[in-house]
């Protein structure tokens, strides 16, 4: 959460992050400023201003509860990254997680980026968190 304001937070006023930094996180998670998805967000984060969000409501917003991560990563990255169905599946159905800590979160983005959904190239000697390597092993059980 931290990190995450810290990489958009605008030069000028370390509390902000402003609609370059908005337009740096969305093209960072390939979402299109033109869909409704940005909106969306600001619309969950609470966001007092289209296109701006304060560091309280950057860092309450990605604090919320579980299901508001689910939400937006439904939202945010389902259509793009089709191995995030069936980790949201794994984390609220087969080993339910109450809380989502720093390292799964900042970590997930690339963990779709760089695993297919066939899990093909998936390293468990890599430093991917635990909970990733638990959902690798409960899908290739499946297989």
């Amino acid at each position: 959460r931290q990190k995450w304001f810290q990489q958009y937070k605008d030069a000028d006023d370390p509390d902000l992050i402003t609609p370059d930094g908005c337009q740096a996180f969305f093209t960072d998670l390939d979402v299109s400023l033109e869909s409704a998805l940005p909106l969306i967000v600001g619309w969950k984060f609470n966001a007092s201003r289209m296109g701006y969000f304060t560091k309280e409501e950057w860092i309450k917003g990605m604090e919320r509860s579980l299901s508001t991560a689910i939400a937006l990563w439904h939202l945010l990255l389902e259509d793009q990254y089709p191995i995030i169905e069936s980790f949201i599946e794994f984390i609220e159905v087969i080993k339910p997680v109450k809380v989502i800590n720093k390292d799964q979160w900042s970590s997930l983005l690339d963990f779709c980026k760089s695993i297919p959904k066939d899990l093909d190239n998936y390293d468990s000697t890599s430093s991917w968190p635990v909970l990733f390597d638990d959902y690798v092993e409960w899908r290739q059980n499946q297989a």
